[in-house]
């Protein structure tokens, strides 16, 4: 005899208690810090669990933050270091270029954060078109979306000093593992199948870039 789940059962409730991002676990920053933990240490059984209805928006916003906190404090020893240099000139002179300093910082960290919102957003969408065209799926663009941007952990070695920009590759790497694996578990496909649509839109924005700067020469 086989018993079968309850009509809209969706996902394990054990694999849903995994997802720290609940109002009962604190306020946001605590919320946040344990969001971290699991996309860090078991970033499959947190795209498992994420709510049906919720992900999305529990994903953009743990994004969101990991860009806000992240790109500050790798910006802020460069700050430091920009204050300490106008700190020793005098008059209306120091004061303006430290003001236009801080205002550089601040549009380069919106720029930054922006792009980086826009490219997650396209990369998931195309990996999504891949996961369509290349065989049967069991979930929307949303989660598929949604496993992007809660597999975003990784980008916390930004703020090693001296040393986040420069492990952009290891990053990227981490990240895409992380999203691939979280995909074969969402949308209960094959590794390699996950893998090759995860790796296509690197492909292609490699690619395009490539293809771009030899255009241009």
């Amino acid at each position: 005899m086989s018993i079968m789940p309850a009509e809209g059962f969706v996902g394990s409730p054990m694999l849903q208690q995994v997802i720290p991002w609940s109002p009962s676990r604190g306020n946001l920053l605590k919320r946040w810090f344990l969001m971290l933990g699991a996309s860090l240490g078991s970033p499959v059984r947190l795209a498992q669990g994420l709510p049906p209805t919720r992900g999305f928006s529990i994903g953009f916003i743990f994004l969101l933050v990991n860009l806000v906190v992240f790109g500050f404090l790798m910006a802020l020893p460069f700050v430091l270091l920009t204050g300490m240099a106008f700190r020793g000139m005098t008059g209306a002179a120091g004061g303006s270029m430290l003001h236009e300093a801080i205002l550089s910082f601040v549009m380069f960290g919106c720029t930054f954060i922006f792009g980086m919102l826009v490219n997650t957003l396209i990369v998931g969408l195309l990996v999504h078109v891949m996961i369509v065209l290349t065989g049967s799926h069991e979930k929307s663009l949303s989660v598929t979306l949604a496993s992007f941007m809660v597999t975003s952990g990784p980008l916390c070695v930004f703020v090693v000093p001296c040393l986040g920009l420069y492990a952009s590759p290891v990053i990227i790497i981490w990240w895409i593992i992380n999203y691939a694996l979280a995909l074969q578990a969402v949308h209960e496909i094959g590794i390699v199948r996950s893998i090759m649509c995860v790796l296509f839109p690197v492909v292609l924005i490699i690619g395009g870039g490539v293809s771009l700067t030899i255009l241009s020469l």
